[in-house]
């Protein structure tokens, strides 16, 4: 099985190479990027470089200045880990003369899409944003979160049950969350006493993710067994074996392999 790693390098053809140099020098020295220069034939080239890829200006061949809404290239977004670290790069972006815009929070992208944006000399735009969840989720869980052919198979059950099991021991919140749909139902007749719900139902990430919270709280010894894994056409069961005893917890799928809704039973 092949699979793109990731994008090796760019090349940027500038009107001016010198005058771009000028604030490339700047602006990918303010983002961490080592520099070089090689010829290509006769035409001088400079690169821009981390440990992920290369970012290469050469000289264009006559040209207007860059319309993003011409066809071609729109803009490039560059992605730092976090947002107090999107925060930093902009600031050394500002102390080297390079103009950035304050980051922001964008929620009709995403919830947590933040970012900052600045121009090259040539018009070409150029964007700044964090490593949001969704991102997050799609690298680490890209095998499951491939759409479940149905109805489920064994291998896809076996697998996710691991998953599971494997997040809740680690009692890292994030981690257990990243199985389920932003709005998914949880029901549980513990959520009446833990979460003084009266119908045993929450719904979404932020209700449930409290209630889990306090749960992980309140059983820092909490550690799961499993004991089998049983299929349906769209479901999970997990049976296994729960801090408290054993368990059975019914797991609903979407199209994206994310639990849209769960049961917890117990004796």
């Amino acid at each position: 099985m092949h699979e793109i790693t990731g994008i090796d390098h760019l090349y940027i053809a500038v009107r001016d190479l010198d005058r771009s140099c000028v604030w490339y020098d700047r602006a990918m020295t303010a983002l961490g990027f080592r520099r070089n220069e090689f010829l290509i034939g006769e035409e001088r080239h400079v690169q821009y470089y981390n440990r992920h890829f290369g970012y290469v200006l050469r000289p264009a061949r006559g040209g207007p200045e860059h319309d993003p809404y011409a066809p071609g290239l729109h803009h490039l977004c560059l992605r730092l880990d976090t947002v107090q670290e999107l925060r930093a790069a902009v600031a050394a972006l500002l102390a080297v003369g390079i103009e950035a815009s304050e980051p922001v929070c964008y929620p009709d992208y995403a919830p947590d899409y933040w970012a900052s944006h600045l121009r090259d000399p040539d018009g070409l735009r150029l964007e700044l944003t964090n490593y949001r969840q969704e991102r997050r989720e799609r690298h680490d869980r890209w095998h499951t979160l491939a759409a479940p052919v149905l109805p489920l198979s064994r291998a896809f059950a076996e697998h996710f049950a691991a998953e599971w099991i494997a997040a809740w021991n680690s009692h890292d919140l994030s981690r257990i969350l990243s199985h389920y749909h932003e709005d998914f139902e949880m029901s549980s007749p513990r959520i009446v006493d833990l979460a003084g719900e009266p119908s045993g139902r929450l719904r979404g990430k932020a209700a449930v993710g409290a209630y889990w919270a306090k749960a992980l709280a309140l059983m820092p010894e909490l550690h799961f067994t499993l004991i089998d894994c049983y299929l349906g056409a769209d479901s999970v069961s997990l049976h296994y074996q729960g801090a408290r005893g054993p368990a059975v917890e019914t797991f609903h799928f979407d199209a994206q392999g994310l639990v849209v809704r769960a049961a917890a039973h117990y004796r």
